[in-house]
């Protein structure tokens, strides 16, 4: 049953609520991600100020309750109710809701309301998205089009993935989860299962992304880091690591696993130069993997992902890669993968997940060649993902399965993001720039 407030039980909290359609849903917001430290977080009470909103005709509250109700955050998961809310912000112009209706109506088979599949108007609203500058319903559009073999056909030029930055990431580790204790060395395989879970690999890459909007200092990681340690304790971390979060030590401790680059990618989103990316993958590294190896891991993979989005050639980032970073890039997976083993080390994990980037054809290819390798398997598919998204943008479908795996605490960080049109550092948090709109 939707859980909702009496006009008594709201007037108690911290914030005064007014009638007024356009603060309803900036209560909605400040309860949803809450800025000012008086407030907590409370997704009923944002689905309560979200819906007197969105009943009063605010597109953007109508937005964010689709979203709600699509993810079951702070209520019943409702597929019909995502469906309906979605529908009016669509109808309303909403960039947002034009793509996420297009993906119910294309990928209906993953719905279990009463959506019925139309290509037709997933067709159509794709193209409203991509009209009004949505990159991934751009790439979608262009996608179906040449499934529906209409005379479309791909051209393979990049363009810069915006809209679910560090989701790539998030998905190679969700998806390699199953696999990192029982490898196997096949691209066949099922991408999701009841088995699938976000484990160290997602809840780092999101405290990652938190310190970021915190304002990226050394201090600001190793709170986020150690907040979320605490929240997950149980995430499947290194014993190194998982000892330093545990413990009261702020000291970093000269290791070079690749925790360092499984959590980079949020850093090669947020800068807008290479220079910059590569000094604030450091800053991400250094705060525990100090040796010098596993900041070079970091920072190889920061500048994969800043490159791929910045519409550099394949040719051009194994260059890169090669020339600064010292990494052979020139084997090819069928060469690793018959003597690759787990490997926890910076030095044998991310070569190994860039040539997986560099081989593959498509996002979900790049996903299940990392997979395919062996080893330490959601790691491996989590840093190939940040590249691959960053080049190929994400399909709608995996997009969404993946999301359903978070959990309310992980899902509201990401959030945030997916709905920035720039993520750029502004001098103020992104937080108070980014929002559900």
């Amino acid at each position: 049953m939707e859980k909702t407030f009496g006009d008594a039980e709201v007037e108690k909290t911290p914030v005064v609520a007014t009638e007024d359609a356009e603060a309803q849903y900036r209560l909605g917001d400040k309860y949803f991600f809450p800025f000012d430290k008086e407030v907590k977080q409370d997704y009923a009470k944002a689905l309560y100020h979200y819906k007197k909103a969105a009943e009063a005709g605010y597109v953007k509250a109508q937005y964010s309750l689709g979203y709600m109700y699509k993810f079951g955050i702070g209520v019943a998961q409702d597929f019909d109710q995502a469906f309906s809310w979605y529908s009016k912000a669509a109808e309303a112009g909403h960039r947002n809701a034009q793509y996420k209706l297009s993906c119910m109506y294309e990928y209906y088979e993953y719905e279990p309301g009463n959506i019925m599949q139309d290509l037709d108007l997933a067709l159509s609203w794709y193209r409203k998205a991509a009209e009004a500058g949505h990159a991934e319903a751009r790439m979608a559009l262009k996608r179906l089009q040449e499934k529906q073999g209409n005379g479309v056909e791909q051209d393979h030029v990049r363009e810069t993935a915006e809209g679910t930055p560090m989701l790539g990431a998030v998905i190679g580790d969700i998806v390699g989860s199953v696999y990192e204790f029982d490898n196997i060395k096949t691209t066949d395989f099922p991408l999701f299962g009841d088995e699938s879970k976000f484990t160290d690999d997602t809840v780092m890459t999101l405290a990652v992304a938190e310190a970021l909007t915190d304002g990226g200092t050394p201090e600001n990681y190793i709170a986020a880091m150690k907040k979320y340690g605490a929240l997950y304790p149980h995430a499947g971390y290194g014993n190194r690591f998982q000892k330093w979060l545990a413990s009261g030590d702020t000291k970093p401790y000269n290791r070079y696993g690749n925790g360092a680059a499984m959590r980079v990618s949020p850093v090669a989103w947020w800068f807008n130069t290479l220079e910059a990316v590569e000094k604030g993958a450091e800053t991400s590294a250094a705060v525990t993997h100090n040796h010098p190896e596993g900041i070079k891991g970091a920072q190889a993979t920061a500048a994969a992902i800043f490159l791929a989005r910045s519409g550099e050639s394949k040719d051009a980032i194994r260059d890169y890669i090669e020339g600064k970073y010292g990494y052979n890039l020139r084997r090819t997976l069928d060469e690793i993968r018959p003597t690759y083993t787990f490997d926890e080390s910076c030095q044998g994990t991310v070569p190994e997940a860039i040539i997986a980037f560099l081989e593959s054809a498509g996002f979900e290819d790049a996903i299940r060649k990392a997979v395919s390798l062996g080893g330490d398997s959601d790691t491996l598919a989590a840093i190939t993902g940040g590249i691959a998204e960053a080049a190929y943008g994400v399909p709608g479908n995996i997009k969404e399965q993946a999301l359903s795996k978070l959990d309310d605490t992980l899902a509201s960080v990401f959030a945030l993001w997916q709905n920035c049109d720039e993520l750029s550092l502004t001098g103020r948090p992104v937080w108070t720039v980014c929002k559900l709109d």
